[in-house]
């Protein structure tokens, strides 16, 4: 999705909605209740045949204030003949107390599978052309010892975050290392492509403004192979009422896209919707059409604003 991402993971503009698919220390961690679901789906380049899309589903809880556990997953339907689906478990101990109320710092571990598929009939090949027109009866003259790989997952991440609701800013920071095992992922028995690990920097602060009034500049750093992403934004929540808060944001993915975010909560609900403008020189080619991602999250919460 980055000029510079051509081998990289599918991830979504709006991370921050399920953290947990970023960094398994981050698995239970909310201080504001102990229960979290959440879902997204994703579809870019509409005007491209066939568009990409993407959908997750997340959930996690805390256990006695301690331990968070949890599972997602995710579902990549990148081209329409190609697919990756990700089922993950996911665990976080917490080193600090939340009873402590000044700052939690959690180390997490996940472990589940990679299924990567290809869909045979929607492939073509050119030695199934004659004079222009296509034969899907005719053979592909390509060997391909498999159409289907399962993998491994397994992944690490460290959380600090600062919690004390009476000062402005409560900085916070996450560092995680997805795909350790660095699993064999060739479709070909003698081929050698692994799948790279990919490393993941989440930093910012939440800054209370008022009592009704919160932001949230962040920062996003991912690295596979020779492969990066920055994404650099703000967001803000304002609670409007006890039962309604309406949220806002834009960020820059550099190189690829300003995102703009809109959304509101309405009790214990948090609704998105964020579009990519595309910047690059992908915009040609997509005729200026982004991507358009939906998140919706359940999660008891105060008037804390920390669903940001």
């Amino acid at each position: 999705m980055v000029v510079l991402v051509r081998a990289q993971d599918a991830h979504f503009s709006q991370y921050y909605a399920s953290p947990i698919i970023y960094n398994p220390a981050q698995t239970g961690v909310f201080p504001d209740t102990d229960l979290r679901v959440a879902t997204q789906y994703r579809s870019q380049w509409g005007t491209m045949a066939p568009n990409f899309s993407m959908a997750s589903f997340t959930g996690e809880k805390r256990i006695n204030n301690k331990y968070g556990v949890g599972a997602y997953m995710l579902n990549d339907d990148g081209v329409k003949s190609f697919n990756t689906f990700n089922f993950v478990i996911s665990g976080s101990y917490l080193v600090t107390s939340f009873f402590e109320k000044e700052m939690i710092l959690s180390v997490g571990l996940q472990a589940g599978m990679i299924y990567k598929y290809i869909k045979k009939n929607a492939l073509s090949f050119d030695s199934q052309y004659i004079n222009g027109a296509f034969n899907s009866d005719l053979p592909s003259g390509e060997v391909i010892d498999r159409y289907n790989r399962l993998m491994p997952e397994v992944n690490l991440g460290v959380n600090f975050e600062r919690t004390k609701k009476e000062v402005m800013f409560n900085p916070y920071t996450s560092f995680a290392i997805m795909h350790c095992t660095y699993p064999k992922e060739s479709f070909l028995e003698n081929g050698k492509s692994r799948l790279s690990p990919r490393f993941i920097l989440i930093g910012g602060t939440r800054v209370n403004y008022n009592d009704n009034l919160f932001f949230d500049p962040k920062i996003l750093i991912m690295k596979q192979s020779n492969n990066y992403e920055l994404n650099i934004g703000i967001s803000s929540i304002y609670n409007y009422t006890p039962d309604l808060a309406f949220t806002g944001g834009v960020s820059y993915r550099l190189k690829d896209a300003v995102i703009l975010m809109g959304g509101c909560k309405y009790k214990n609900i948090m609704y998105r919707v964020s579009y990519d403008i595309v910047t690059s020189s992908l915009k040609t080619y997509t005729r200026g059409h982004g991507g358009l991602e939906f998140s919706v999250v359940f999660m008891d919460l105060g008037r804390s604003g920390s669903l940001l």
